[in-house]
Parts: structure tokens; C-alpha cells; sequence
């Protein structure tokens, strides 16, 4: 008779299917992706931006990912909006790692 292939009872087996339905469950809402914050100068010579030592305008928030193999950025126009898909990206990471293991 042949060697059996899995060394673990069927019971085992499902026991960790569990487990591991539970962890993934656990995640949340995860998207690929990574936000960065952008300070930025206007161009335009009146503006405080454009004097020496003048930090800027409020960071512009981006969500870079890739789409079909394509780096593709999008701006996100409020910082509320940023806290939500920061916990996304979080736990696609914890998922990704998850997956790994």
C-alpha cells in the first residue's frame, strides 16, 4: 500500500483549518499598498511656501499600489481619510505574514 502522504489525522487537520479561519477573520478590512506624506511647495511666488525657510503647504497623503503589474498613486484628500486605509495596509501585512507561516 502506498505511503500515506499527510502525517496529521483529519481531525488535526481541521483543528488548524479553524485556527487559521479565526486569525484570518480576525484581520479586518486589508488592502495592498503604502501611504506616504508629501510636503509640498505651490509655485506660486507670492505664497509663504515659496519664501527661505518656509516648510510648506500641509502634507498631500498618497496611496501608492500596483494595479495589473502598474505602480498606480492616488491622492487622499483628508487626513481622517488616511486612518482608515493606514488599518487596512496594516493588516494586510499581518495577513500577508500570516499566510507565510
Amino acid at each position: 500500500m502506498p505511503e500515506c502522504l499527510v502525517a496529521e489525522s483529519l481531525t488535526d487537520l481541521e483543528l488548524e483549518r479553524d485556527k487559521l479561519l479565526e486569525q484570518f477573520l480576525g484581520l479586518g478590512d486589508f488592502r495592498p499598498g503604502s501611504i506616504t506624506a508629501s510636503v509640498r511647495r505651490c509655485g506660486k511666488p507670492s505664497c509663504h511656501c515659496a519664501k527661505p525657510n518656509d516648510p510648506g503647504h500641509e502634507p498631500q497623503f498618497r496611496l501608492s499600489r500596483k494595479v495589473n503589474g502598474r505602480l498606480s498613486t492616488r491622492v487622499l484628500p483628508l487626513l481622517p481619510l488616511c486612518a482608515r486605509p493606514n488599518g487596512r495596509l496594516r493588516n494586510f501585512s499581518a495577513g500577508k505574514s500570516s499566510a507565510n507561516n
